[in-house]
């Protein structure tokens, strides 16, 4: 693929100077980026030269149109395996891919909806925080809100990103209670 040398966080730039000012962060989400890509980046690339202390991890939405729920949901069990790996000392807030699919019975959301059954689990292992954003995102009928997600039923809009960032700095500060 082409060289991505920048991050996708111009969206969610706003949310992410109120919840995350006072932190030091790094947004390593790339266009475009699949399960392969990132467990080729913990492998080779630069992210197993820091320690951080939590890990937010939110990948696969981009698989849905190359991958089956069951391969999806294997390429996510192993991001998990390797990142416990390579960062023994990280929480892991651990999102699977983000609500997909305007409406609550599109392909695309029984697929999201198959994975996130297979991969609950993964939130029963040590260091990992898994959650579910479906209700964050969706309003009383189910389908994904407007206010919060493109047209695309993929990419979050700005007002999304102040809804995941806040949840985001919740479950930071509860881990800083333990």
């Amino acid at each position: 693929g082409a060289n991505r040398s920048y991050v996708t966080t111009y969206t969610g730039r706003s949310a992410a100077d109120i919840y995350f000012k006072d932190l030091n962060w790094l947004g390593a989400g790339i266009s475009g980026d699949r399960t392969e890509h990132i467990l080729w980046r913990i492998k080779n690339g630069d992210y197993n030269s820091g320690d951080p202390e939590v890990i937010t991890l939110a990948i696969g939405v981009n698989n849905f149109s190359f991958n089956t729920a069951e391969e999806i949901v294997a390429g996510l069990e192993n991001i998990i395996v390797l990142a416990q790996e390579v960062f023994p000392n990280s929480e892991i807030l651990f999102y699977g891919p983000l609500p997909t699919g305007i409406e609550y019975n599109s392909d695309r959301r029984k697929k999201y909806d198959k994975i996130h059954k297979l991969i609950s689990h993964l939130g029963n292992k040590k260091s990992i925080h898994y959650f579910n954003m479906l209700s964050k995102f969706s309003n009383e009928a189910g389908d994904l809100r407007e206010d919060y997600y493109s047209s695309d039923g993929i990419h979050l809009k700005a007002d999304g990103y102040y809804i995941w960032g806040e949840h985001i700095k919740e479950q930071m500060e509860k881990l800083e209670e333990r």
